[in-house]
């Protein structure tokens, strides 16, 4: 499917896909959509990310590896709505609401802004409006802060603001600090 919008509405009405869903150039195994709407008890359960203009739940339930929302897209749950993912990842001019009665669980909010450098802060508001407190309580406060280049890095929040504080080590980095401390230990213990 290209383009359009996927409607899934009725009680007991279950829409598996076992691929991404996703607007962006065409590849082979993901489908392609603009507008995902759920509603009145509908599940939807996708096997990757969700990337797509809009997804709009009412008194549906949605889940999905990680939910992507990123600028001049927008994520709205009303009703009695539940939002299930590993990770909510946001971007500087998108949109995200979240009724007080809907539920969003997720291990990670990851929050990508343009230039980011180590102290930039951030009006989280921007995106989540006044439901920020909500949001950090559904992550356990576990938020990552990102950059369009792949750079990642630890967040603290204050109030409504964000602030990168430290750069998260590469898996290759880890790995050589990891391996100096071992060549560390080695020499010292043939020495001893």
């Amino acid at each position: 499917m290209r383009g359009g919008t996927i409607n899934v509405s009725g009680e007991n009405t279950i829409l598996n896909l076992v691929s991404s869903l996703i607007q962006v150039k065409p590849i082979d195994t993901q489908v392609y959509i603009s507008v995902i709407a759920i509603s009145d008890g509908t599940n939807a359960n996708i096997s990757d990310v969700v990337n797509v203009s809009s997804v709009d739940i009412d008194n549906g339930n949605i889940k999905a590896d990680s939910i992507l929302v990123g600028a001049g897209r927008s994520l709205k749950a009303t009703g009695n709505s539940t939002i299930t993912a590993d990770s909510l990842i946001v971007s500087d001019g998108s949109s995200v609401s979240i009724a007080l009665e809907s539920v969003l669980r997720a291990e990670i909010l990851e929050v990508f802004i343009a230039n980011l450098k180590i102290g930039m802060s951030y009006g989280i508001s921007n995106i989540f409006g006044e439901n920020f407190d909500d949001i950090l309580l559904a992550v356990d406060g576990n938020v990552l802060m990102g950059d369009f280049n792949g750079d990642y890095f630890y967040a603290t929040v204050a109030g409504s603001i964000i602030t990168a504080c430290a750069a998260v080590p590469e898996p290759v980095a880890c790995a050589a600090i990891f391996g100096a401390l071992a060549l560390f230990y080695m020499l010292r213990k043939k020495r001893a």
